[in-house]
């Protein structure tokens, strides 16, 4: 029997519809689940959700859309825009914030949040890809049936929820890849992921890995952060995290031996890098599995 929560309203920081998707009848945990979807038109500068507070909300993804107006994401050391056509890719929990910045007057948003380690997975990949923030076709099929979704009855049953959550970020990862198609990231950036993804387990420098690629540090140190947002240690921190995360759910090694899989030379760094980035520290999030 699904239980469906519908919310509509307005409060102080802004106007708003939602629907949550509740399905008691879940025989168990699902790699894609269909959490919820909303529409929030915001006006207070109050507005504000940081992403490292919300750890009580388990592990979860939002996919948050601007329609109009723009909001703000701070992440790392940078503070990205969130213009109109754009959408943040947020797993949860994880050290960002998201507000209605001062020279905005409003923020119109859609949303929709997954569950699942399958989303995160997902999710994560993507963010990897396309950056944090991408431009997304307002006309694209993935806008219209997060539209849908709130204004049509919910799925059934906790199957057909599990297969829309599923599809529906399908269909972001296709339309984002059709959209870079016809710019693709230059050939030396490809080689340095690869040999990020191929050193993970090592430590090594910047020069090294421009060496690797032929190219000079100061150049490819430039043109990596214009193609990924991120600077080359910031993406390898991300990327050993994730590593990380992917060893606490599925193996039973013990943190002092993730911390080296992941290229730590010190658990209690992995420790410190993994609560800064997730909000707990990897024993708790292994518990909260």
């Amino acid at each position: 029997m699904r239980n469906t929560g519908f919310l509509c309203g307005q409060d102080r920081i802004s106007n708003y519809q939602g629907q949550e998707f509740l399905y008691p009848e879940q025989p168990f945990a699902f790699p894609f689940e269909l959490h919820g979807t909303g529409y929030h038109y915001i006006t207070s500068h109050d507005y504000s959700y940081e992403g490292d507070k919300r750890a009580r909300e388990g592990n979860s993804v939002i996919l948050q859309y601007t329609v109009s107006g723009h909001g703000a994401l701070e992440f790392g050391d940078r503070t990205y825009p969130v213009p109109a056509g754009h959408l943040m890719i947020l797993p949860i929990p994880e050290k960002h914030r998201y507000f209605l910045p001062a020279d905005s007057p409003f923020w119109e948003i859609r949303f929709v949040t997954f569950g699942g380690n399958g989303a995160r997975e997902l999710v994560r990949s993507i963010r990897n890809r396309f950056g944090i923030v991408p431009s997304v076709r307002p006309d694209g099929n993935f806008i219209q049936r997060m539209i849908q979704l709130l204004e049509e009855p919910p799925p059934p049953t906790v199957w057909e929820a599990a297969s829309t959550g599923m599809s529906l970020l399908a269909e972001l990862g296709r339309e984002l890849e059709e959209t870079n198609e016809q710019c693709p990231r230059p050939w030396f950036i490809t080689r340095a992921l690869e040999y990020c993804r191929a050193h993970l387990d090592e430590t090594f420098s910047v020069a090294e890995l421009s060496d690797a690629c032929g190219l000079s540090r100061w150049y490819l140190s430039r043109e990596f952060r214009k193609n990924l947002n991120m600077t080359i240690p910031q993406y390898m921190l991300r990327l050993r995290l994730e590593q990380g995360e992917s060893l606490l759910r599925n193996s039973g090694l013990n943190i002092k031996e993730i911390a080296s899989r992941c290229g730590f030379d010190d658990s209690a760094y992995f420790i410190r890098c993994f609560r800064n980035s997730r909000g707990i520290t990897p024993s708790e999030y292994r518990t909260n599995l």
